[in-house]
């Protein structure tokens, strides 16, 4: 029997217990639009994963308080992202982690994470309401299942409701150059203790192409790795 393994997107998003005011989130100067909600992570499936299909999933990281606060508020309607969750066509799940207080239960984090992502994934995550050491966590976790599950990241999003406008407008920040930043510098790394850049090579076509028809830099900097690495292949070969 032929085995067919599908990859799938997946939204990876924690659940706090804040009291979250209804607003407008805009989503990368309105590319991909804007959505009116009390929930960033309504938002985002509403306008980052609105092409997203069946096969893809959305999964909600919370606490036991979390839970009973925001999940589904018995008391409250308008505290249930169970409930404005549930007409979506992509599934949701709801994982419980721990409250991420001592350095144990931060590991368990990491793992409930890691194991939440399979071979090949392809992961948009959500840092909005991250408990205080969540956000470097995911970082260090993303870059593990990058190499061991082989997983790509589309993007790392903070939803600013901070710095609204008068329209209780709110912009989500695109936070993925941070982890392209972080992957330039193991290709660097790599390139100057071994002398092989494929690793460079690889970034280069990966985050450079889409750059190329409109940016100078891109086309410089391709031209300088394409030219490194015809040099390394020289010695090598």
């Amino acid at each position: 029997n032929l085995e067919v393994d599908f990859m799938a997107k997946k939204l990876l998003s924690f659940l706090g217990t804040g009291d979250y005011k209804e607003g407008i989130y805009n989503f990368n100067n309105l590319e991909y639009g804007q959505y009116k909600t009390n929930f960033i992570q309504e938002a985002l499936v509403k306008t980052a994963c609105k092409d997203w299909d069946k096969n893809d999933k959305i999964i909600i990281f919370l606490t036991d308080k979390a839970r009973k606060i925001n999940w589904y508020n018995e008391e409250d309607k308008n505290k249930r992202l169970k409930t404005n969750l549930e007409n979506i066509h992509i599934e949701v799940d709801d994982v419980s982690i721990p409250d991420g207080k001592t350095e144990e239960e931060i590991w368990d984090i990491f793992d409930i994470i890691s194991n939440q992502i399979d071979d090949g994934d392809e992961i948009i995550f959500d840092i909005t309401h991250s408990f205080r050491p969540i956000p470097m966590l995911a970082l260090v976790a993303l870059n593990y299942v990058k190499v061991v599950k082989n997983a790509k990241i589309l993007g790392i999003y903070y939803g600013a409701w901070e710095a609204r406008n008068e329209d209780n407008i709110a912009p989500i920040f695109d936070l993925t150059p941070m982890d392209e930043i972080l992957e330039w510098s193991q290709a660097v790394n790599t390139f100057l203790r071994y002398g092989n850049s494929g690793h460079l090579k690889d970034l280069s076509l990966k985050i450079l192409r889409p750059k190329l028809p409109n940016e100078q830099w891109a086309k410089d900097t391709r031209d300088f790795i394409d030219k490194l690495d015809d040099f390394t292949m020289g010695i090598y070969t």
